[in-house]
C-alpha cells in the first residue's frame, strides 16, 4: 500500500514509510515480551505441567496485547481525527498520545487486565512477580499498574518512532518525569 498510495514527499511527521512502520511494529512487540517476562524467556515462560502458572502467563498476555492494540488505535483514531482537523505539525497529533476520553483504554488495560489477574492468577494462587519478573510486583494492584505503566512506555515508544514524533514517554508513561521511560 506504501507505494501504491503513498508517492508524493510526505510531511516530516505522520506515518513515515513502509520500513520505519514495519520495523517499529516488530520491536513493540518484542519490547512488550521481554518487558513483562524479562530478557531469558526460557528460564521464564513456564511448561505446560505447570498449569496454572502457564495459563496465568498465556491468558495475561493476551489481555497485555489487546490492551497495547488499544491504545494504539486509539491512538490512530485521533490522530486521523486530528489530521482531517487540518494538523499541521508534530505536536497537533502528539497530544493524541495516549487520550483516553471514552474510558476505552481504561478498560482494556485496567479492568479487563485485572480481572484476568485476578481470574487467572491470584485465584490459583500463582506468583506475579515469579510468573512476570519484568514487572517484578507481586501485590496484584501493584502489579497492574506497572504493567500498564510498560505497555503505556512502550507503546509512546513504538508510536514516536512510526509517526516521526517527539512525545516524552517519560511523562505519558505515568504523568512524571521520572526515567520510568526509557
Amino acid at each position: 500500500d506504501d507505494s501504491k498510495k503513498c508517492s508524493a514527499e510526505p510531511p516530516d511527521f505522520g506515518a513515515t514509510n513502509a520500513t520505519t512502520l514495519n520495523d517499529a511494529a516488530v520491536q513493540k512487540e518484542l519490547d512488550l515480551v521481554h518487558a513483562i517476562f524479562g530478557l531469558e524467556l526460557n528460564d521464564v515462560i513456564a511448561p505446560a505441567a505447570d498449569k496454572f502458572k502457564s495459563k496465568c502467563q498465556q491468558k495475561v498476555a493476551s489481555k497485555v496485547k489487546k490492551c497495547q492494540d488499544t491504545k494504539l488505535k486509539v491512538f490512530n483514531e485521533c490522530k486521523k481525527s486530528a489530521l482531517k482537523q487540518g494538523a499541521a505539525e508534530a505536536a497537533d497529533i502528539e497530544t493524541c498520545i495516549f487520550v483516553d476520553p471514552e474510558g476505552v483504554i481504561a478498560k482494556a488495560c485496567v479492568a479487563k487486565v485485572a480481572a484476568q489477574v485476578r481470574s487467572q492468577c491470584v485465584r490459583k494462587e500463582v506468583d506475579l512477580a515469579d510468573a512476570f519478573p519484568g514487572i517484578g510486583h507481586s501485590d496484584p494492584n501493584d502489579f497492574v499498574d506497572a504493567l500498564d505503566q510498560t505497555v503505556e512506555c512502550l507503546a509512546c515508544l513504538a508510536v514516536n518512532e512510526a509517526d516521526a514524533l517527539n512525545r516524552d514517554c517519560d511523562e505519558v508513561d505515568d504523568g512524571l518525569l521520572n526515567e520510568s521511560c526509557p
